[in-house]
């Protein structure tokens, strides 16, 4: 399953630069990339049940939080507003990942 992941994510993230600057499709798939990231990051920590996999979970949180932020960025970007939804996921994914960094500390 590792290797499958490894290798359709080289194949996403080597793509990326010919699809970034293409407006929804950049989006989505940096969405894509993201969203896997941290898919693989939870299915990792159910299967292998490592000692610090709360800590892992946070990180996927995180992960999962930020992309999702950029994505709602992308797509509900209204001139003259502010961000508050995309502070509240920045904020959101900034929290888990503190969480994560402590968990690891307290674990090691």
């Amino acid at each position: 399953m590792f290797r499958a992941y490894v290798a359709v994510s080289a194949v996403l993230v080597g793509c990326y630069p010919v699809v970034a600057d293409r407006g929804w499709l950049g989006t989505a798939w940096q969405t894509l990339i993201g969203f896997g990231a941290a898919a693989m990051a939870v299915l990792s920590v159910r299967r292998y049940r490592p000692a610090g996999g709360a800590a892992w979970l946070c990180f996927a949180a995180g992960i999962l939080l930020n992309t999702a932020g950029q994505a709602v960025n992308e797509t509900l970007t209204i001139p003259n507003t502010n961000d508050s939804v995309t502070v509240k996921f920045d904020t959101a994914a900034n929290v888990t990942t503190f969480q994560a960094l402590s968990t690891f500390r307290r674990a090691h």
